[in-house]
């Protein structure tokens, strides 16, 4: 019986296998750290740890960004969230909304509403960004 106990398995598990790729994928992403933004008529990049927040509009997503003076600063991309949320680090951004994704950065703070609902005020701008039913679990420890 100890002699079972003590050999190794000639091959990895599918399990461990799988985790390994997983884990290899991960370290090998590359995050965006510059988004190209129209902002008019001129396209400008704009740094991935200045912007507070995007947000859905029609076939659009605004991008919100405050400037290294602080001043906030707005522009369009033309792509949805759902293909913008796997190109950006999820350690500095989550969706927080079906329409809103926010810089974790650019939070102050979030005030708890009615119905399972509550809002994001945030640093650098006034505008204050829903939080919904099915994104309030990243807020619980509230």
């Amino acid at each position: 019986m100890q002699e079972n106990l003590n050999c190794r398995l000639p091959y990895e598990p599918a399990a461990l296998q799988y985790k390994t790729r997983v884990a290899e994928h991960i370290a090998n992403i590359r995050w965006n750290h510059w988004l190209k933004v129209l902002v008019g008529q001129n396209l400008k990049l704009v740094k991935a740890d200045e912007i507070d927040f995007f947000r859905a509009e029609d076939k659009y997503a605004l991008v919100a960004w405050h400037t290294a003076d602080g001043k906030p600063a707005e522009g369009l991309i033309r792509t949805p969230l759902k293909e913008l949320l796997p190109q950006l680090d999820p350690e500095a951004f989550l969706q927080v909304h079906r329409s809103v994704l926010v810089s974790l950065e650019a939070i102050s703070h979030v005030v708890r509403g009615a119905n399972e609902t509550a809002d994001i005020h945030l640093k650098h701008r006034p505008e204050v960004l829903p939080v919904s039913r099915t994104f309030l679990h990243h807020f619980r420890m509230m």
